[in-house]
């Protein structure tokens, strides 16, 4: 499941995977969830780059760059995380 919330200050996507979803070797994350069991919380951050306007000098220009942040509980038989970040050019 995938949730997402979006308005003009930041973003939000809320995800949410269980050990029984459908899936095996073709995706690697859901047949690592089935066979092996974690247990934690985590939490990373990153920059990534935000949305295209303009020419490609000002996508990967310092002024596009988006710090985001994720937070995730590991538990046995699910994975939960939130992904936080601020929009750049209005999007």
């Amino acid at each position: 499941m995938i949730s997402k919330i979006r308005n003009k200050w930041f973003h939000i996507n809320l995800v949410l995977r269980h050990r029984w979803e459908e899936g095996g070797m073709e995706n690697f994350e859901k047949f690592q969830m089935r066979n092996t069991f974690n247990l934690g919380i985590w939490v990373k951050t990153y920059e990534a780059v935000g949305k295209k306007k303009g020419s490609i000098k000002e996508v990967f220009s310092k002024d596009n760059h988006v710090r985001a942040y994720m937070i995730g509980l590991n538990l046995i038989v699910c994975k939960v995380w939130i992904d936080i970040s601020r929009p750049t050019f209005g999007s």
